[in-house]
């Protein structure tokens, strides 16, 4: 699969994830609605400093727009998120979180 339709892929899925609509991401990204609408449905070619900022507005880095794993965002930092990632390199390191 070419790299313009996995990023068209990516933006749209991630997007939806997020709850946001097509105004807000371009509004977040600085290009235009029409622009982002294309950029889903038809894949485009488009520049790095474009990648750059939809990938800014979704709080990931631009790699993760290019491969089609799942990604961890920025956004998922909820309490429960953090002492999980916490307790996980804890884990790794030999100690709890859990009272002594």
């Amino acid at each position: 699969m070419a790299l313009k339709h996995i990023v068209a892929k990516q933006v749209k899925s991630i997007r939806l994830q997020m709850g946001l609509t097509q105004a807000e991401l371009a509004r977040r990204a600085g290009i235009s609605i029409r622009y982002l609408s294309r950029l889903e449905t038809e894949p485009q070619n488009l520049s790095l400093d474009v990648l750059e900022e939809i990938a800014k507005a979704l709080r990931m880095s631009p790699s993760d727009l290019l491969s089609l794993q799942k990604t961890k965002r920025a956004e998922d930092n909820s309490p429960e998120a953090l002492i999980l990632e916490a307790q996980k390199l804890l884990d790794l390191a030999g100690h709890s979180l859990k009272s002594r």
